[in-house]
C-alpha cells in the first residue's frame, strides 16, 4: 500500500506529539509537517501536498474553516479532516460545504480516527458517530454540497487574517507588525471587512466571528 503523508495542523503542541505518536503505530503512515496556527497550516499544504491533512478548528492568525477552501485550490488531492472539539453543526457544515473530507471530535477514539483515515482515502466522506448524529437529529444542512454559505467566505485570505486578529484583540500597530505590512494597508483592509461584513464596530465583527468559528474560546 502507498505511503500515506500527513499534515498536523493545532495549536497545542502536546496534542500534536500525541497525534504523531499514534499515527507512528500506522506502518503506512508518514507525519511529515506540523502547523501551530492557519496560516502554517496553508503554508505546508501549498508547499508538501500531503495526503491527509488533520485539521483544528480554533487556531490563531487563521482559524481551520477559514483556510479549508484555500487548501482545497492549492492541493486537490489532499483529504482534510476536521479534528475538534466542536460539535456544532454550523461548523460541520461550514466545513463540509468547503470541501473537507471529513469531522471528527478530539475525544473520539483511535480506531474512529483510523477508521476515518481509510474512507476518506478510499474517496468517502466520513462523519464519527456523534457528528453523525447532528444530521439526525435535523441538521439537515450537514451535507456536502450544502447550500450554507459563511458571511466570511466574501472576504479574502488577507482579509481574513486581519479579522483573526482584530478579534485577538490586536491593534492596527500591532497587526501591522505582525503581517509585515503599513498600518495604513491594516487599515484599508479593516474598512473593507466592515463593509462586507456589514459590521459597524469591533463588538460586531467578534460577534459574528464566533458565531462562524473563527474566533472561539
Amino acid at each position: 500500500m502507498k505511503e500515506i503523508t500527513v499534515v498536523i495542523a493545532d495549536d497545542h503542541c502536546l496534542f500534536r506529539q500525541g497525534l504523531v505518536e499514534l499515527l507512528s503505530g500506522g506502518e503506512d503512515m508518514r507525519v511529515v509537517g506540523q502547523a501551530g496556527d492557519g496560516r502554517e497550516a496553508l503554508d505546508l499544504v501549498k508547499s508538501l501536498k500531503p495526503d491527509i491533512v488533520f485539521l483544528d478548528i480554533q487556531m490563531p492568525r487563521l482559524s481551520g474553516l477559514s483556510v479549508i477552501s484555500e487548501m482545497v485550490k492549492a492541493s486537490p488531492d489532499t483529504r482534510i479532516l476536521i479534528l475538534s472539539m466542536y460539535d456544532k453543526g454550523s461548523y460541520v457544515a461550514s466545513a463540509l460545504s468547503q470541501g473537507a473530507s471529513g469531522y471528527l471530535l478530539k475525544d473520539d477514539g483511535a480506531d474512529t480516527l483510523f477508521m476515518a483515515v481509510e474512507e476518506v482515502m478510499n474517496g468517502r466522506v466520513y462523519l464519527s458517530e456523534r457528528v453523525n448524529q447532528l444530521v439526525i437529529q435535523g441538521f439537515s444542512e450537514v451535507v456536502r454540497g450544502s447550500k450554507y454559505i459563511s458571511p466570511i467566505d466574501a472576504l479574502s485570505p488577507r482579509e481574513k487574517e486581519v479579522l483573526q486578529l482584530i478579534v485577538e484583540g490586536g491593534s492596527s500597530k500591532s497587526i501591522a507588525s505582525t503581517l509585515c505590512i503599513s498600518i495604513k494597508t491594516v487599515e484599508h483592509h479593516r474598512a473593507n471587512i466592515m463593509s462586507k461584513l456589514s459590521c459597524n464596530n469591533v463588538r460586531q465583527l467578534i460577534l459574528l466571528a464566533a458565531k462562524e468559528g473563527l474566533f472561539l474560546t
